[in-house]
């Protein structure tokens, strides 16, 4: 009895990992096609933090041109995500946002 609770404890925690890691997927890709829009509607501007992640990405995916595989895109962006780098990018201008009452 005690080991199917454990059993069971342990599935859900694995599922819960795995659910994790496709959102911060989803993320990514989201991202990527955000910074990809930026670029195309460039001379436009958007609000400091959102050029700033922008900035960020681009040090580490370059602009798509042409067509390549993206795998490699996805992953350098994930990382950031994952290791909670554009959440850091932003937290400066939301502590600014919150400090000022908005």
């Amino acid at each position: 009895m005690e080991a199917d609770f454990i059993l069971r404890r342990y599935r859900r925690r694995a599922q819960g990992s795995i659910v994790v890691e496709h959102v911060e997927t989803v993320v990514a890709i989201k991202i990527l096609a955000a910074c990809q829009s930026r670029d195309l509607l460039r001379p436009l501007r958007t609000t400091e933090a959102l050029e700033t992640v922008h900035a960020r990405v681009r040090t580490r995916v370059p602009k798509f041109d042409k067509d390549r595989v993206i795998k490699p895109d996805i992953d350098a962006v994930l990382e950031l995500v994952s290791s909670g780098a554009i959440c850091d990018t932003v937290a400066l201008f939301l502590s600014k946002l919150f400090e000022s009452g908005l």
